[in-house]
């Protein structure tokens, strides 16, 4: 199992043999793959144009976050130390990390099948996490990703009411979250057929939603 320096140095040994990053909790091999998608997302808000190199680089990450989780299934057969919750989590944000790689730098439309399967997963991988858990705080972000390209009702209506659920993380302001997430969906039904960077360049109407995601 791969240790990060800060996890050697500051962590217990009884971590080593988790899936998930103790403090993160969602796999150690999505760390790096989550940072440069993050530096291709810029490239994406700042132009249109995709250098060679650039669509190197996103089909190497696309390869890359498959990669991590077949090693995490692969890991699963093994003894498992990572706690019921936090593995619920990680498969939540396997699924959220496939939303935003395809969605926001393949510019994949939010209403096909591939998007709407793996916001389905989100939703029902938070929905076997109990509310009074600890993981309730890490399962917000997965469920905020997918809440923004869900386009089922039914599944909007889950992920509304799984983060307002959540106890632990009142900081996190939930009531706030599914606010957004309510005025995207406002705006992105009105024309579904519309890519995420589509909507991105329309400006005012999703500003917070670039703000929080």
């Amino acid at each position: 199992m791969v240790m990060y320096e800060e996890e050697v140095t500051n962590f217990s040994d009884d971590f080593r043999d988790w899936i998930t990053h103790p403090i993160y909790t969602f796999s150690r091999h999505l760390i790096s793959p989550l940072l440069r998608m993050g530096r291709l997302l810029q490239h994406t808000r700042q132009s249109m144009s995709w250098p060679d190199q650039m669509k190197a680089e996103a089909a190497a990450l696309e390869e890359e976050l498959l990669q991590c989780y077949d090693r995490d299934v692969e890991a699963n057969r093994g003894p498992i130390k990572d706690t019921a919750d936090v593995l619920h989590v990680n498969e939540a944000m396997h699924a959220a990390a496939l939303i935003m790689f395809y969605t926001r730098i393949m510019d994949m439309p939010f209403t096909t099948p591939l998007i709407r399967r793996n916001v389905d997963k989100v939703q029902r991988e938070a929905s076997f996490i109990a509310p009074s858990s600890l993981s309730s705080r890490a399962i917000i972000f997965p469920l905020f990703i997918a809440g923004c390209e869900a386009v089922d009702g039914r599944v909007r209506e889950l992920i509304a009411q799984r983060i307002l659920g959540s106890n632990y993380c009142s900081e996190l302001e939930p009531s706030k979250v599914v606010s957004h997430l309510s005025q995207i969906w406002s705006v992105r039904d009105q024309s579904p057929g519309l890519t995420w960077l589509e909507w991105s360049q329309q400006g005012n109407p999703l500003e917070d939603y670039h703000r929080s995601s």
